[in-house]
């Protein structure tokens, strides 16, 4: 049979882990026999890798005026299915956390964002982010009963989110994010920076950078060292990147520490080589590319005690309490001292990172199309799975 032709809905592909995700997936689907039509504004493109014409994938360009939240809904509940008429759609997939109330074909949904789904956490400053977010949870949980089928990107997603809304079971399929091979350890003889911690993700309340802050201080304070800090991700939250500026100020950190703002993909690369450690201290991650990103690099890394920490890293690197600025500064103090401790890390390291491939990702999410697809028509026009 003929591949399927599927449109991704890129609108609200916005965060790092989402550009990471259509690039890696997208050419990989196309290779596969699949033809993409993706949806997105003409200032996406460049992130998703789609400046070129590539074969199997055609841009449909949406206006540059479809950026806010409510734009992006409208459009997407309204336009995109009519396109998906147009162009005799197979699947939809909409890989941001909701989808239209009525489509002429198969609808595949991912659901990835964590912070309207877990309960508990301090992700949200004002009443009016907290009303946003409890609209995100029914429109998400809406658009998953609609949905054909459902991805998650962990287990730990995927538990975490059935928590807290209702989702057709029997629809749920995780498959794991892949590993960019650019990423691998420095070759030999190659020297770290002396005393460099690294943290990578985008600033919201739930990457946890307090706790990484005041862990600073302590070893400041009580031990005299004074490890240089670069903190990488784009201030998406600019309220909570605003409080963490001048929380570095009030702990008397500031000159050790540097917010470098949005860097590049491909620049990350030698971050992570040159760094001592990589911190991951956030509370709350759906797949946390950095995590695979460091340990496939070889760069000693200490992580929040997360249940999706744990799905994506096992024993490759060490783990704090969460809410424990003492427990991730002893960690830290271990390592920035024992060459031996990150020695045993920056082997694991890239063991770990082996068990995640895009070329995977890539066939688990094809077969999940088909599925969809399957599972839309009537019976006697089921499509045959490749």
């Amino acid at each position: 049979m003929t591949g399927l032709h599927i449109m991704v809905d890129a609108l609200s592909s916005q965060s790092g882990g989402a550009r990471t995700y259509m690039r890696a997936v997208l050419p990989r689907l196309a290779q596969r026999g699949a033809r993409l039509t993706v949806v997105c504004r003409e200032s996406q493109r460049r992130d998703f890798g789609l400046t070129a014409p590539q074969d199997g994938i055609t841009v449909e360009v949406a206006p540059e005026r479809v950026a806010p939240l409510s734009a992006r809904l409208a459009y997407s509940s309204t336009v995109v299915p009519l396109l998906c008429a147009r162009r005799h759609v197979d699947v939809l997939f909409c890989p941001t956390d909701h989808a239209p109330p009525w489509a002429p074909c198969a609808v595949t949904m991912m659901i990835r964002n964590p912070t309207p789904y877990v309960r508990g956490e301090s992700t949200v400053a004002s009443t009016g982010r907290r009303i946003r977010e409890a609209g995100m949870r029914t429109v998400t949980e809406a658009s998953a009963w609609r949905s054909d089928r459902i991805i998650l990107v962990s287990q730990a997603a995927l538990d975490a989110t059935a928590a807290v809304i209702r989702l057709p079971t029997s629809r749920l399929r995780v498959i794991h994010h892949g590993r960019d091979a650019r990423f691998h350890p420095p070759t030999p003889g190659h020297v770290r920076d002396e005393a460099l911690i690294l943290a990578v993700s985008s600033i919201y309340a739930f990457k946890n950078y307090p706790v990484l802050l005041e862990a600073l201080a302590l070893l400041h304070n009580v031990d005299g060292l004074h490890p240089r800090v670069l903190i990488a991700g784009a201030p998406f939250d600019r309220e909570h990147a605003a409080f963490l500026h001048r929380h570095t100020e009030a702990l008397g950190i500031s000159k050790q520490v540097s917010f470098l703002g949005e860097v590049p993909h491909a620049d990350l690369i030698d971050l992570y080589r040159r760094a001592t450690v990589f911190v991951m201290p956030s509370r709350l991650e759906t797949f946390g590319h950095p995590y695979i990103e460091a340990m496939a690099t070889g760069t000693a890394t200490v992580a929040a005690d997360i249940p999706c920490a744990r799905e994506m890293c096992g024993d490759a690197v060490q783990y704090f309490p969460p809410s424990s600025p003492a427990g991730l500064a002893e960690q830290l103090r271990q390592l920035l001292r024992d060459l031996h401790a990150r020695a045993e890390l920056e082997q694991r390291g890239p063991r770990q990172a082996e068990r995640f491939s895009w070329d995977r990702c890539a066939d688990e999410t094809l077969a999940v199309f088909h599925e969809a697809a399957n599972a839309h028509v009537t019976p006697g026009r089921a499509l045959k799975a490749v």
